[in-house]
């Protein structure tokens, strides 16, 4: 304690600015007793326990408590300072907490506000938009190859899953968009309880299970084209049906396994999935170090950047294999369509993860990362690849553009001739049939005929 008026008022207020990002744990209750002119307290960062007995004596007008945790802080102590006018938290929904303050400061986290969980009129239509089209387009994907038979089930397997992991995605998204509408103008009252709550947690592992699967099947397929195409002579074979279901059973296991781990290792899921926002996807890229930090990089840095790495690699190789095959005769007008579809397979891929992956690298060198590039990061960005796979890998096909329109076309000219086709018709049908490189190529590239 300070002995004179003048320390008081100067020596002391000196040392309590020095208490920010101070290790000290304990402070006496009577230590701002003295403090007749301390209207401006910051204790950000500090391991401080922030309760009644240091907060009464004094008549402060400004308290800065950021990085102070939720359960470290006593809200109804700060509610009876009656000359508290500015706070500053970690998080903007610790403001529903003192309404009686005036200014509270944050009032976003980027995506989530005050009133809102998706602050931003775009952020809403975006993930309506993109949780209409991730849902539809799997919908119509998992139609398609249940309706209409295919003689190669491999791929059929696959792709069935692959939809299925990726409209799980829109059934996250729909949540959230469904969570924002009921709480819309409100949110500050239901924020705590949502983020805390085993359904934030359920949708988190929904998007994280989501993600990790399609990211898993799609460097299956990677791989499995790459041995059947870019090296057919040597021992790699067709597998076979058995084989694609126990690993399409291990990639769920993985899949699951990753999104759940979290919630078993810290024994409760709010200290991972809802702690940073109202989003509840784990990217934790808005502070480097936070709770989960290393289970966070361990998914993003090792996993998915492995496996960007390695889609992106063979399918590279496996285009220039397929080059120099066809180096000495011109590309036809297949071969070119399927380089074309290689090529945005690899971009979207590296669209969906590498700016995810990046920002995630540079918040460990501590660059800051904007509240406008982590909303659109979860919104939109990471939904992409959940979108646009229906499109790659079915609706852009041969077999299925001659499947389904095709069919369907014919369904339709066949009410309006009923007479039987005829030879030259039936001549040009078969030719088209036996000329589809997909069912030619069935049997010996199997998952490669139908993607």
């Amino acid at each position: 304690m300070c002995p004179t008026e003048y320390d008081r008022n100067n020596v002391c207020e000196e040392a309590i600015n020095r208490l920010i990002g101070n290790p000290i744990k304990i402070l006496p209750g009577e230590i701002f007793l003295r403090s007749n002119y301390l209207e401006a307290l910051s204790l950000s960062h500090t391991a401080l326990q922030i309760r009644s007995n240091i907060l009464q004596p004094v008549k402060l007008s400004y308290l800065n408590l950021t990085g102070i945790r939720f359960e470290s802080i006593d809200f109804k102590a700060l509610s009876n300072m009656p000359n508290l006018k500015y706070i500053i938290f970690d998080r903007f929904y610790f403001c529903s907490m003192i309404p009686k303050v005036r200014m509270c400061k944050p009032k976003t986290d980027g995506i989530s506000s005050f009133k809102d969980l998706l602050s931003k009129p775009i952020l809403r239509y975006s993930a309506w938009i993109m949780a209409t089209v991730t849902i539809s387009g799997n919908i119509m994907v998992l139609w398609g190859r249940f309706i209409y038979r295919d003689e190669n089930i491999a791929v059929t397997l696959v792709i069935r899953n692959l939809a299925f992991a990726d409209i799980l995605m829109g059934f996250y998204l729909l949540t959230i968009g469904v969570q924002d509408i009921r709480h819309r103008n409100e949110y500050y009252k239901v924020a705590l309880d949502w983020i805390t709550s085993w359904q934030c947690a359920a949708v988190g592992t929904l998007a994280v299970t989501s993600s990790e699967v399609s990211m898993l099947i799609l460097a299956f397929m990677s791989l499995e084209r790459f041995l059947l195409i870019a090296d057919p002579f040597r021992s790699h074979r067709r597998i076979s049906v058995r084989n694609i279901i126990a690993a399409l059973t291990l990639i769920w296991i993985m899949g699951i396994g990753i999104a759940v781990a979290p919630v078993v290792l810290w024994r409760s899921s709010t200290k991972f999935y809802g702690t940073y926002s109202g989003t509840c996807f784990p990217l934790h890229i808005q502070e480097p170090y936070p709770l989960g930090w290393q289970y966070s990089a361990f998914m993003f840095l090792g996993v998915n950047l492995f496996l960007l790495l390695m889609i992106a690699l063979l399918y590279t190789v496996l285009l220039i294999s397929i080059w120099r095959t066809r180096k000495a005769t011109p590309l036809s007008f297949l071969d070119c369509e399927f380089a074309v579809r290689f090529f945005f397979i690899v971009l979207t891929d590296a669209l969906c993860w590498a700016p995810i992956i990046i920002f995630k690298i540079w918040v460990f060198f501590k660059y800051n990362i904007s509240d406008d590039i982590y909303a659109w990061l979860v919104v939109f960005i990471l939904p992409l690849n959940s979108a646009v796979n229906p499109l790659l890998y079915t609706f852009t096909t041969p077999k299925y553009r001659n499947q389904i329109l095709l069919r369907g076309w014919k369904k339709i000219t066949a009410r309006r001739r009923p007479y039987p086709l005829s030879g030259m018709a039936t001549t040009i049908a078969t030719a088209t049939a036996s000329s589809n490189p997909d069912e030619s190529s069935s049997k010996a590239i199997p998952l490669v005929g139908n993607l």
